[in-house]
């Protein structure tokens, strides 16, 4: 349930729990004998009634009314809070957009802070309720295991409530009834079967004490009145929250009872799962079971020996059995988590949130494969997630499609990354250690998981000690690290400085103004209004120039610190007080305004071609070349590039207004959607809205032209795929891209020159010569080939012992060095008892490597180091494998003899000794 977070030494006086709603009911204070833990129950009891403190008491039969869907249950949660003055909300997307400081919704009370928490932005609706789908990973090893308790995705419902001060909605006292009265009249369980457990809440900044809500050993709620904002300490709100969370799934298991919820919940997705395989029978009774001794805090192995022996059933076909229950409800769970993360425009990659949708790809693919299952199994049970979860979710269902594509490259990308990276995994297996790190490094850059790691190392007996909690711990790593990342610019001395008045909102074509100069340090000045456009969100700052009493000043750089905007200059230095003449460089200014707006239209013309999952990564303008980065999961082809390009300049043709406004936050979104936030996060009570038609629209704080038609003429010059899963257009605008389509044409008429050709006749021309290289190329690989097979016997030759190890030591000239890895490789793999030292000498500089075979305590960094003291450079790599060099060229006589025997010499005295 909700995410509990204790603060050290905090001490929540009683009288914050204390309350006349639960004392009318009966209920009384007591304290949990196990646990010690405060709670309040009506009957006797000296538990606190939550496992493992007591056990499930709903798995034979269910508790209240029997409801078969979860749908029911959500339904009937909403209907309840409407009927009592509460405003239905539509749920949010899990991948908070709105939020700087983490990726995915974890919470429905991440939807509203911090702007209704602290009162930056009115409440939609004031109280609310709404049922929100909610991700989180940070339990992501135990779902499954534990038959329900934990799973990654969940819809927490809740109602909630902001109390302004003079504007009271409602306090602690209604929250219980209103939560006693939707348990016992609309679940139909009874006053005494539920029991509030005394807690504290924190969270995106905020606290406040809590109540959890128990029912049959099984935690369904929380009830949080946040209060506090935590800084380091805490401080008083002046808006009270009422934030509650009612487990929609833990209402579903706990209603239905059985062994787990896997079952209730999933309906056609685990029946089609049940059908795919043969799978090892086990009753219900046994599973019920297991579930009790889990719930009881009994670990998996001595609940199966339990079980094995009260059922007299064998130890290895229950484990079995139970391994391949688990993992079947891993796969339901983590495959829905990655229908909704996918539906939202999240391509799989290594960073930002990203990362986490490869993270529960990998964890579904290897749940998978656990059951033997293919890709094309997933696939079916994407496909059937999708038709199950899009009767409540229709937004599931219009990207089905791009939902499966992205699966299936991913599994095959996987696949293929998984090959390399056991690869890699025997080469560090070799060194006959690993630790943590390593461990990650195999995971997030090779895809090999810990259960892989553990199997390989094992086959050679190297014991490695992976966390159990491993995907919880880079999940949480990853949680919001690099959305937390800021460039903090450089403090103003003078902090009660008024706001700048913009000009260059209120009229992006003005070239003049006058100004006052309020405040001047250094090269910096702030002036009262400006035309200065300040550097932000991808377009650079204006330049231009400010006339003053005392001269000219030229205006480079201008930024805005808070509500101020500062402007760096050079040459004669105003005085506080005195008027300036502001006069902005309007080429350069209108170059970037068409560049902005192009990049916006680029942008929907990306997604357009290319599908939904497409959002801005980053962006850049330029005067000359401008960048758009986007998320999708391959390089784009050559048709999708030019459909990009014909669609963006269809936009300009059609010379469509640009309109922009400054709207309250909430009314965007309702509006537009959380596309607004394209280029990032926008702070702030209103937001300025950019709309290029029914095209494209973004929050953003830009300058652009007034109507597509200003812009000219798009040319895309190019595209790279940066990194995994974001792509890199790169384009010019208006003369910028005629002056590259005439450079091109300029330099075409050249080679047809060259080629002695016409520009018709160019292209077979080329491909014949094309021809000729590579048949040459063959030729040159045949000789280096042979040239490499003699280095190598040479350096074998030239090869000296010391004690049982082989030093193989060589010069080679005018050798690629990569040729020169390969020859270094040869010779470990044929002795596994050698070093080899390998120095390259070309034209400009000499490079070195060292290769340490695998049966070899040796360190081939250290080695590096010393060469690195005998011939001059750096040196640097891996404790198997380092290089080296310096940027000049040495004797080969010296390398032969001199340095060939100080190094030998350092061997013998300081590196070898074998296992």
């Amino acid at each position: 349930m909700r995410g509990i977070k204790g603060m050290k030494n905090l001490k929540v006086p009683e009288e914050e729990y204390k309350l006349k709603s639960l004392i009318r009911k009966g209920y009384k204070r007591r304290k949990c004998k196990k646990c010690g833990c405060f709670f309040w129950s009506i009957d006797e009891r000296e538990d606190c009634g939550e496992s493992p403190c007591a056990s499930y008491k709903f798995l034979e039969g269910g508790m209240g009314s029997y409801t078969p869907e979860l749908k029911v249950i959500r339904e009937g949660f909403l209907t309840f809070f409407e009927k009592r003055g509460h405003k239905r909300i539509d749920p949010y997307p899990v991948v908070a957009r709105w939020r700087g400081d983490l990726y995915l919704t974890d919470a429905s009370i991440v939807c509203f802070q911090p702007y209704y928490t602290e009162g930056i932005l009115e409440p939609q609706a004031n109280p609310l309720t709404i049922s929100q789908p909610s991700i989180r990973l940070v339990d992501i090893d135990r779902v499954g295991s534990t038959m329900g308790r934990h799973l990654t995705i969940f819809e927490m419902a809740a109602h909630h409530a902001f109390n302004y001060p003079g504007k009271e909605i409602y306090w602690k006292e209604e929250v219980i009834e209103l939560c006693q009265d939707f348990h016992t009249n609309v679940l139909r369980l009874k006053d005494e079967e539920i029991i509030y457990k005394e807690s504290w809440w924190s969270g995106g900044g905020n606290a406040g004490p809590s109540f959890e809500v128990i029912v049959g050993g099984l935690e369904v709620a929380t009830l949080v009145f946040m209060q506090y904002k935590t800084d380091g300490e805490l401080m008083k709100l002046p808006i009270r929250t009422v934030d509650t969370g009612y487990g929609m799934e833990r209402y579903l298991w706990l209603l239905n009872g059985g062994s787990n919820i896997f079952e209730p919940l999933y309906g056609e997705p685990y029946r089609l799962l049940m059908r795919l395989g043969k799978w090892s029978p086990i009753d219900e009774k046994i599973l019920r079971e297991y579930t009790m001794k889990i719930s009881e805090g009994v670990s998996e192995r001595e609940a199966i020996e339990k079980i094995s022996e009260k059922f007299s059933i064998d130890r290895n076909n229950l484990e079995k059995a139970l391994e391949q229950r688990i993992s079947i409800y891993r796969l339901l769970d983590h495959s829905k988590t990655l229908i909704f993360i996918l539906s939202e425009g999240v391509v799989p990659s290594n960073v930002g949130v990203g990362y986490l949708g490869r993270l529960v790809f990998r964890k579904m693919y290897r749940a998978g494969l656990k059951l033997q299952m293919n890709v094309e199994d997933l696939i079916k049970l994407i496909d059937s997630q999708i038709d199950f979860w899009g009767k409540s979710f229709p937004h599931l269902r219009e990207m089905r499609d791009e939902i499966i594509e992205l699966t299936t490259y991913e599994a095959n990308k996987y696949e293929e990354t998984l090959s390399r990276g056991i690869r890699r995994l025997h080469k560090i297996l070799s060194r006959r250690t690993m630790n943590f790190e390593s461990l990650v490094e195999l995971y997030d850059s090779h895809g090999v998981p810990p259960d892989i790691v553990s199997e390989e190392a094992e086959k050679i007996g190297v014991k490695v000690k992976i966390p159990e909690n491993f995907y919880s711990l880079i999940a949480e790593k990853h949680r919001g690290e690099e959305r937390k990342k800021t460039v903090k610019k450089r403090e103003l001395s003078i902090t009660n400085l008024p706001e700048t008045k913009k000009l260059y909102y209120e009229d992006p074509d003005r070239e003049e103004c006058s100004a006052k100069v309020l405040w001047i340090e250094d090269n910096r000045i702030v002036l009262d209004k400006t035309i200065f456009y300040p550097e932000g969100g991808g377009q650079p700052a204006d330049i231009g120039r400010i006339i003053h009493p005392e001269g000219e000043s030229k205006i480079f750089h201008v930024e805005r610190v808070g509500k101020v905007i500062v402007h760096y200059f050079e040459g004669k230095r105003p005085k506080i007080g005195e008027y300036v003449r502001c006069i902005v460089d309007m080429k350069r200014r209108n170059i970037l305004r068409r560049n902005h707006t192009a990049t916006h239209i680029i942008n929907g013309s990306a997604r357009t071609v290319l599908g939904k999952h497409v959002w801005q990564a980053g962006a850049q303008k330029g005067v000359k070349e401008s960048r758009l980065d986007i998320t999708h999961h391959k390089m784009l082809t050559e048709e999708e590039i030019k459909e990009i390009e014909k669609r963006a300049n269809r936009i300009v043709t059609q010379n469509i207004p640009v309109e922009i406004k400054w709207m309250p936050r909430d009314v965007a979104e309702k509006k537009y959607g959380f596309r607004l936030y394209q280029g990032g996060v926008v702070p702030g009570k209103e937001i300025r809205v950019v709309k290029i038609g029914e095209w494209e629209v973004e929050a953003c704080g830009g300058l652009h032209v007034n109507r597509t038609g200003d812009i000219g003429l798009i040319k895309i010059v190019r595209v790279e795929r940066i990194q995994d899963g974001v792509v890199r257009i790169i384009f010019r605008v208006g003369e910028s891209a005629l002056e590259y389509i005439q450079n091109i044409l300029e330099e075409m008429k050249e080679i047809t020159k060259m080629l002695r050709t016409n520009e018709e006749k160019m292209v077979e021309r080329v491909k014949g010569i094309l021809v000729k290289m590579e048949k040459l190329q063959e030729q040159i690989e045949v000789y280096k080939a042979r040239e490499m097979k003699n280095i190598k016997r040479k350096i074998e030759e030239n090869a000296e012992n010391i004690g049982d190890i082989t030093v193989y030591y060589g010069i080679v000239d005018k050798l690629e060095i990569e040729d020169c890895i390969k020859i270094l490789e040869g010779l470990l793999n044929q002795n596994s008892k050698s070093i080899v030292i390998i120095f390259s000498i070309s034209q400009k500089r000499t490079e070195y490597i060292i290769g340490v075979g695998s049966e070899i305590e040796a360190d081939a960094r250290k080695i590096g180091g010393e060469i690195s003291k005998i011939v001059g450079g750096r040196s640097g790599g891996r404790n198997y494998f380092a290089r080296g060099g310096l940027g000049e060229v040495l004797d080969r006589k010296l390398l032969e003899h001199e340095v060939r025997e100080k190094v030998l010499s350092i061997l013998r005295n300081k590196f070898i000794s074998h296992k």
